[in-house]
């Protein structure tokens, strides 16, 4: 049995221990009020002994808090235990977190004295969580908020940076997937949420078959596993091209890389925005080349043309010499027409617009290209009952059916079928707003289509359908110009062309032209009936003697009575008062050009009309200003026909 000496020892002995402890170490009575306070306690909480023996211990708990001091009595007259984190304050007002366990004191007969708190202060610990908390959290509010992709890609096996780099390459293919990104980067790919995108296989992303990805990836690995600003194509999950711009460093532990995070900002637009530049340079290169050579081919043609045409029609010329002259009018007609497409898909060509009905356009073109077809291939054409009035080239009109057909037939080896359809349709601007990279302006269209059931194209191929000089057949079987030149005249006529394909279901290019007005009509009156009427003097001027010789000779033999000058300066010399019903101009001659002659022409005459012509292509932005102006105007070479036609509507002021 222990002595009152002994026992006072013992109280002293754990109060030593108490006192030692870097715990806080608090007793709590049944009213409450503190009965024990250890050095520990002192140090987490900033009171002394003194100041807390016999008090409440509310002013350690925090302001938001107070209702907690009278549960935790509750506790203590109930005898609980406590286990856990809890939250304090300081004696200079700053919170303090401790690991709690709480123990019932009990007397001797079992009844509860009070309780006694054993807490470790974990408040840096708490702090470093908070602080690593709020850093993750704003790590996700960065991944969720920018607009660039942020990823990581994770290898199933890790690569050894040993190997070779095509072998690095393989096991990149063979290993890696998606394991982290950002909502951003799976928006770039088609999906909504960050979760689409995870497990999904690095080849998935990065096609093997561009050897452009390949040369990236080889490039990551000479570059020590680190790259910046690098390009990389790819597809997204409907099988779209994608091109981004990447960021991305690999982790290496160990000599073996073992996954690579990065960043990457879609550049897509861009680069299709740099194709269409690309695009529009390379038709200025080639729309210059054709100006270079056009003036004397258009000027050498239109005397051909013209010479082969009197010699054909006279009726004292044998056979023989009949059909040379033919096949001379079919070269130079040829050679017009290569000439003529250069000018189309450049854009430089200015066509004869007038009103057209595109199924009687169809109807008389047809028997051609019937004849264009293989005999186990066949048209099949169906045209719709709505008005279909364009604003349209004529012989221009039939270059897009006949190339059209053409580029048919030839995706046809094995024969097939050509199916041509027309309708009215009406493009909404929803439409409109859904083709990127062209201003489509909604309202009524006349729709052509001209589908085959060929060997089909893939995406690669389609996206360069219209590219100059870019053709898939074989060396001597196509030139690449067709359809450069269809894309050329349609885009002058205000109208939109695509090109719809798969591999091996064909392929169906859809042509829109504007709907013309209600009232507009087509023009139909035979060349037979534009003949002259009593009186009417034209004044041709041209620079080109053996130019000026033919137009003056078709003019004449339709009974006009024709003057004749080789520049503006010579024109107004032979104008002595005598007033011409009509003045035909080039626009470009020595000393005077038509321009100049026509203003003052204006000045003495100002109800004659003035037609110009020029066989050159550089003064582009002057011809477009004639036609801005409404100034009637004809491209060389000039066909008697057309000629004769503008001629009538001009005198007769149509």
């Amino acid at each position: 049995m222990a002595t009152p000496t002994s026992s006072l020892h013992e109280l002293e002995f754990f109060s030593s221990l108490l006192r030692a402890v870097r715990d806080s170490v608090i007793y709590t009575d049944l009213e409450g009020r503190i009965g024990y306070w250890n050095q520990g306690a002192s140090a987490t909480f900033g009171y002394t002994s003194e100041e807390m023996l016999g008090r409440r211990p509310e002013m350690l708990y925090p302001d938001e808090a107070p209702s907690r001091v009278e549960d935790d009595h509750r506790r203590i007259l109930a005898g609980e235990e406590f286990a856990g984190e809890w939250l304090g304050r300081t004696k200079a007002g700053d919170p303090v977190w401790l690991d709690v366990k709480t123990t019932v004191v009990r007397g001797r007969t079992g009844e509860v004295m009070g309780f006694i708190a054993v807490g470790k202060d974990i408040t840096l610990r708490k702090r470093t969580e908070r602080a690593l908390q709020a850093s993750e959290e704003r790590y996700r509010a960065f991944l969720e908020q920018t607009v660039e992709g942020l990823w990581r890609v994770e290898l199933r096996e890790p690569v050894p940076i040993d190997l070779p780099e095509d072998d690095q390459v393989d096991r990149f293919y063979a290993h890696g997937y998606m394991a982290e990104c950002n909502d951003a980067m799976a928006r770039m790919y088609g999906l909504e949420r960050a979760s689409d995108l995870l497990g999904v296989a690095l080849g998935d992303l990065l096609p093997r078959s561009d050897p452009h990805n390949i040369e990236y990836l080889r490039e990551f690995v000479r570059q020590g596993y680190r790259l910046l600003e690098a390009e990389s194509h790819e597809q997204d999950v409907e099988g779209r091209d994608r091109y981004f711009l990447n960021n991305l460093i690999g982790i290496v532990e160990g000599g073996m890389l073992r996954h690579a995070w990065g960043s990457q900002r879609d550049i897509t637009e861009r680069r299709r925005a740099e194709a269409q530049l690309l695009q529009v340079e390379r038709l200025e290169a080639v729309g210059q080349l054709a100006g270079g050579v056009a003036h004397e081919a258009n000027n050498q043609m239109s005397v051909i043309l013209g010479c082969a045409e009197f010699v054909i029609r006279r009726e004292d010329i044998d056979e023989e010499v009949r059909q040379d002259v033919e096949h001379i009018q079919r070269a130079a007609e040829r050679t017009a027409g290569i000439t003529q497409q250069l000018l189309a898909f450049s854009s430089r060509q200015l066509l004869h617009l007038q009103v057209l009905e595109v199924n009687a356009s169809i109807r008389k073109l047809e028997p051609i290209l019937r004849r264009t077809l293989s005999p186990d291939q066949h048209l099949v054409v169906e045209l719709g009952a709505e008005p279909d009035l364009v604003w349209a080239d004529a012989g221009q009109l039939d270059q897009v059916l006949l190339n059209l057909t053409l580029n048919a037939r030839d995706a046809m080896s094995s024969g097939g079928r050509v199916s041509i359809e027309t309708s009215v349709v009406n493009l909404s601007a929803d439409y409109a707003g859904g083709k990127e990279g062209t201003e489509v302006v909604p309202g009524p269209y006349v729709l052509i289509a001209v589908s085959d059931t060929g060997h089909g194209m893939d995406r690669a191929t389609l996206a360069r359908v219209f590219e100059p000089f870019f053709t898939t057949k074989g060396i001597g079987r196509g030139t690449g110009l067709g359809l450069s030149t269809v894309y050329g005249i349609v885009k002058q006529c205000g109208g939109f062309i695509w090109a719809y394909s798969e591999p091996g279901l064909g392929t169906s290019f859809k042509t829109y032209l504007p709907l013309a007005e209600a009232d507009a009509q087509p023009e139909d009156t035979p060349v037979g009936a534009l003949r002259s009427k009593p009186g009417e003097t034209i004044l041709l001027v041209e620079d080109e003697p053996m130019v000026r010789r033919v137009v003056g000779r078709v003019l004449r033999e339709f009974g006009y009575i024709v003057e004749e000058a080789g520049n503006g300066r010579e024109a107004l010399e032979r104008l002595t008062g005598q007033k011409p019903s009509l003045v035909i101009t080039d626009l470009i001659m020595p000393e005077m050009g038509g321009r100049e002659l026509a203003a003052s022409l204006t000045e003495r005459f100002p109800d004659v009309p003035v037609l110009f012509t020029s066989g050159y292509t550089d003064n582009d932005a002057m011809r477009r200003e004639l036609v801005h102006e409404r100034r009637p105007f004809l491209q060389k070479p000039l066909g008697p026909d057309l000629l004769l036609r503008t001629v009538r509507d001009l005198l007769d002021g149509v």
